[in-house]
C-alpha cells in the first residue's frame, strides 16, 4: 500500500495545491492509517468554526489490489476528516491531532502557518 498526501490551500490562495508526495514507507503507511482509524467521531451538535479558510489534505491510500480511498482532513476550523469534502465530517481531528501531525511531518510544512510551495 501507499498513500499520496496532497495539500491544498485557502481559498485566497492563488494556486490550490500546495504540494504532493507520495508515502511508499510501509512504516509512514502504518502510521497514517492507524492515526486516521483512531480519530474520534465528529460531534453531532452544531459548532462555529470561524478559522475555516478552506485549506485542507486529500490523503490518498492506495491499496496492491487496484482499491483506493481518500480522506479529506481540514487543516484549519472544525478540522473534520471524511471520506467527502462536503461537510459531512464522520472523524475529528481537533482534539486528537497525531493525523495532521503525521501529515506535517510527511509534507514538512506546517499545519498551521503561512503556507508554503512544497517540493513533489
Amino acid at each position: 500500500m501507499l498513500v499520496q498526501v496532497t495539500r491544498y490551500g485557502s481559498i485566497d490562495d492563488r494556486s490550490a495545491v500546495q504540494g504532493r508526495v507520495t508515502v511508499t514507507s510501509r512504516e509512514e503507511v502504518n502510521r497514517l492509517q492507524q492515526d486516521a482509524n483512531s480519530l474520534p467521531p465528529f460531534p453531532q451538535q452544531t459548532m462555529f468554526c470561524p478559522y475555516d479558510d478552506g485549506s485542507h489534505y486529500a490523503v490518498r491510500f492506495m491499496y496492491a489490489e487496484g482499491l483506493a480511498l481518500t480522506l479529506f482532513a481540514e487543516i484549519r476550523g472544525c478540522q473534520g476528516v471524511g471520506p467527502t469534502y462536503d461537510g459531512r465530517w464522520v472523524r475529528w481531528s481537533a482534539t486528537d491531532h497525531a493525523f495532521l501531525d503525521d501529515l506535517e511531518t510527511i509534507e514538512g510544512a506546517p499545519t498551521a502557518g503561512t503556507p508554503s510551495p512544497l517540493s513533489d
